[in-house]
Parts: structure tokens; sequence; C-alpha cells
């Protein structure tokens, strides 16, 4: 039974959930990455017809749709060479062995548009606005900071793109995976940290903790991503002490992650401005946050979400 459709696919009622069937027939040819040597053209070349446009930056492919802004994809291309401009051995390492790339969603699609995700339940177009596999993705209300983000606060690029270097950092750097855990494990005992941080485990442990230190973690997630607090610093007695949101209370409160940090990172003493305070930057040329569109959750997807949470719940 269609119950609804957005974009290019339909919403279906199926056994366990709702998933989408997609009108579109095209594919993008099948590749071995394995066999090839990785280049930015040849992985342009396999990308799904879905994605019309793209950039190169620093040998990553960043790519949408033609609903996708320009300035969203060339933010994206810019962050990611800052937060790497310290480790062209990280970047190389993403884009020649992951053979990464990052799809930015435009406001108006769903993370289950993408072609990765499309047979992804209609829980997660609700749930996400980036995901940290690869494609690494995120969405263009966030990276542009327009009305309605649900992210606000923070930048789920960097989120998820924390988590594409984590995948590949170790390879570079053999002592990073036996420090990183070794801080999650004294973290979780300690009982002075709680939040999305702890509860979702090392990886987002790491990736909470790249937010932090380049000063764009939020406090409280959004309902679709949870409710609860980011990275919430707690006192002797449980008290509330502060949300780990900057460079400089990773720095107060926990120093060991800060030292793994820097570390990781080579000293990088960029800091994420968002973007309306930078709008004379050369990429975000033609941008004007007055005249950006206000993102809004279908009602349908939201429905979606509840329904299946309902469902999860009453299995339980």
């Amino acid at each position: 039974m269609i119950l609804a459709c957005f974009h290019n696919f339909f919403l279906v009622l199926a056994s366990g959930g709702f998933w989408l069937s997609w009108s579109c027939s095209c594919a993008a040819e099948e590749v071995d990455f394995a066999k090839q040597a990785y280049s930015a053209e040849a992985l342009r070349k396999t990308l799904d017809p879905f994605y019309k446009q793209h950039i190169v930056a620093d040998g990553l492919v960043v790519a949408g749709s033609e609903k996708v802004s320009l300035p969203a994809l060339r933010e994206v291309g810019y962050l990611a060479k800052k937060l790497l401009a310290n480790r062209p051995d990280v970047m190389s390492a993403l884009c020649e062995k992951r053979k990464m790339f990052v799809a930015v969603m435009a406001y108006c699609e769903l993370q289950t548009d993408l072609p990765d995700c499309r047979r992804m339940s209609l829980w997660w177009a609700y749930r996400a606005r980036g995901l940290g596999s690869r494609p690494v993705s995120c969405g263009e209300e966030n990276v542009l900071n327009f009305k309605g983000d649900p992210w606000e606060g923070e930048n789920i690029f960097i989120h998820e793109f924390a988590h594409g270097i984590q995948s590949v950092i170790g390879g570079v750097d053999d002592q990073f995976d036996a420090r990183l855990r070794d801080l999650f494990d004294k973290s979780e005992k300690s009982g002075r940290f709680r939040g999305y941080a702890i509860e979702g485990g090392i990886a987002e442990f790491w990736a909470e903790g790249v937010q932090a230190w380049f000063n764009c973690n939020g406090t409280i997630r959004p309902k679709s991503g949870g409710g609860q607090s980011s990275f919430e610093v707690l006192g002797p007695k449980g008290e509330h002490v502060c949300h780990l949101q900057t460079r400089e209370q990773v720095r107060t409160h926990m120093p060991a992650f800060a030292k793994l940090l820097d570390d990781s990172f080579r000293q990088n003493k960029w800091l994420y401005v968002p973007v309306a305070e930078r709008l004379d930057e050369p990429h975000l040329k033609g941008f004007d946050p007055a005249q950006a569109p206000t993102f809004r959750w279908p009602p349908a997807v939201v429905e979606a979400f509840h329904r299946i949470e309902a469902e999860r719940a009453s299995k339980k």
C-alpha cells in the first residue's frame, strides 16, 4: 500500500516498518574499487546518477543532486580541508583506501533519498541528517545554518567526517586506537560524563570530542536525535558542570582527551565559526542567509518515525 510520495520515492507499508520504493531504474556502473588506483575522476565515474554536481577538495569528492546549492558543496570542501590541513596522510588514506566521498543532502531531501540509503527504513529519514559511513553525509541546512535546522548549534558534517577519520587514522598512527579506547573506558567508568558521547560508545565519544575540539558541539540533541545531552560534564556528586562544546572546555575537563585530539590533528589551530560570521570568504560568494529557505520535516516522515518507534516499543 503506497502511503505517500516524497521527491523521487514512494513510502510503502511493509512488514516490520516503512520502506522506500524507487521509481528511478538507472544505476551506476559496477566497478571493483579494490582493483583500481584511486583518483577523483575514477570515483566520479562510479557515482550514482542521483549525483548531478560535485567539487573536489584536496582529492575528496563532495557531491550532491541538482537540488543542493553550490555554496553548500564548497563549504563542506572548505571544512574538510581545514580539519585535515595538517594531516594530508589521513586525507590520502580516506580517499585512496576508503574511496571516501561526501554526499550533501539538499534541505528538501531526506537521508533516505541518498542512493546508499534507499533501502533503509524511513525511521532513518527523521533520525538522521547525516551518517558517517561511506559516503559521509550531511544536510545543506546544517552546513549553511538555515532557519529550522534541527541540529542548530552544532556541525553535523564535522561529526560525521570524524567517524570517517577514525576509520583510517589507526592505520597511520599505531597508538591511536589504544589511546582512544583507554580514554573512553576511563571516562565511562568515572561517572563524570554522560550523554550521547558515552551512551553511543567509543565512536560517538570520538566524534563528539572532535566537534568540541573545533568549537562546534551542541548541548541537548533534538528529539529526532534522541533528546539527550551530547557530552555533559558532571561534578563529584553527579551535578551538572557544563556541556562540552569548546576546545578550552576539553582542555579544562578532559586534558588527556585534549592531548589525543591535539596529536591527532597535529596542533591544528583552526576553529569553526558559523557561516553567517564569515560571508566574505570566496567559497560563500553568492550565498545570502536572508534569502535561504527554511528547513521543515515532512509531516508524514515524522508520523512514520513515531509509528515505527511505537511498533518497536510494543515488541519489547
